[in-house]
């Protein structure tokens, strides 16, 4: 009877647990992560909320560091307009920081791609 019980509790933590990808957004309140396929390529959509828009503005700048630090960085495109966007291309994969009004969206591409291209592709999400 108990290891029937402990297997049934393992599976259920095995469940809850594994099932949780790593959160690339350190900062916020969780909201959802998934993958997601465009023209058959694979992206990586997360997304954190915060309380109001000046909290969400102030950790979009705490964040962009998070990923612009990297060593393996080859360019840089941001909205220089109202800071509502940041793209980042690395050798292994492009990535976008997305600031909208109270949410902090971050799509990040499997496979390594254009700025232009990861725009053209993610463009709508």
């Amino acid at each position: 009877m108990w290891f029937l019980f402990a297997f049934v509790f393992a599976v259920l933590i095995f469940c809850f647990v594994g099932k949780h990808p790593a959160r690339l957004l350190k900062r916020g309140q969780f909201v959802r992560a998934r993958q997601i396929e465009i023209k058959g390529k694979w992206f990586y959509f997360e997304e954190v909320a915060f309380a109001d828009y000046h909290q969400a503005l102030h950790h979009y700048f705490y964040l962009i560091p998070q990923f612009s630090d990297r060593k393996d960085l080859l360019e840089t495109k941001y909205s220089y307009l109202d800071w509502t966007d940041t793209t980042l291309r690395f050798s292994d994969c492009t990535l976008q920081l997305v600031r909208r009004v109270d949410k902090i969206v971050l799509i990040k591409s499997h496979t390594p791609m254009s700025i232009a291209e990861f725009e053209r592709l993610t463009k709508g999400i």
